[in-house]
């Protein structure tokens, strides 16, 4: 796909823990984008025999681990991702996102607009999202019919939190 927009390189993370299936989608949709990373880096957390899924963007992996029934190290796993980023400018990217073709492009424009932190606006799937089309070279329109009336993730309130 043709890139498009600044020539700011930027790295995309993301962070997985027997989540393969979801990976590969994901990163997939990375290499459907309009605008290309100059690298993905996958930290995988307590999965030292995982393979990263096949593509043609560079890809490196990095590792943590911790105690059997310790929670996941979120933290851990997205600083390893980022001082293994070949780029400042770096995109955090849930293991169960699939971005939209047009969603780097967006995110580097309001970036440098913004001059700071910037964040998408997830939405979710419907369960009868045709995944498979998707998967097989379909367009995201597989993927996103029935969801002109969804509802976005930032519109959903969030109860406050009370101690």
């Amino acid at each position: 796909m043709e890139q498009t927009g600044g020539d700011e390189p930027f790295s995309v993370l993301i962070i997985s823990s027997g989540r393969d299936r979801h990976l590969a989608r994901t990163v997939q949709g990375i290499q459907r984008s309009t605008r290309l990373p100059a690298d993905i880096v996958v930290c995988y957390m307590n999965q030292p025999d995982a393979v990263p899924p096949q593509g043609t963007l560079p890809l490196s992996v990095v590792h943590v681990d911790t105690p059997s029934g310790a929670p996941l190290p979120l933290g851990a796993a997205r600083n390893a991702a980022a001082a293994a980023a070949q780029t400042r400018t770096l995109v955090f990217l849930d293991v169960d996102c699939i971005p939209a073709p047009e969603m780097f492009e967006q995110l580097l424009a309001d970036l440098q607009q913004a001059g700071g932190l910037v964040m998408a606006t997830p939405r979710y799937l419907y369960p009868d999202a045709d995944l498979a089309a998707w998967e097989t070279g379909g367009s995201m329109d597989v993927l996103m019919q029935g969801l002109m009336n969804a509802v976005p993730n930032d519109s959903i309130p969030i109860p406050a939190i009370t101690k």
